[in-house]
């Protein structure tokens, strides 16, 4: 797992790319605790892993409402 201090532009787009699996996931939004909850959870029963709020589950990147 890579710190966010050490991604650039083009490794972001890379993970991206390569989709959804068991270290990475999607969340187009933060509006369901719930989702958010259960992948954190998820994340910490295993070898931990990297959430992409803002990107869709399709790798398309919609960003995020200031809401």
């Amino acid at each position: 797992m890579l710190a966010v201090k050490n991604l650039n532009r083009t490794t972001l787009e890379e993970l991206i790319a390569g989709g959804e699996d068991s270290s990475h996931q999607f969340k187009t939004d933060i509006r369901n605790e719930i989702s958010l909850a259960a992948e954190m959870v998820s994340f910490s029963n295993t070898e931990g892993g990297t959430l992409f709020i803002g990107v869709a589950d399709d790798g398309l990147i919609p960003g995020l409402d200031k809401k």
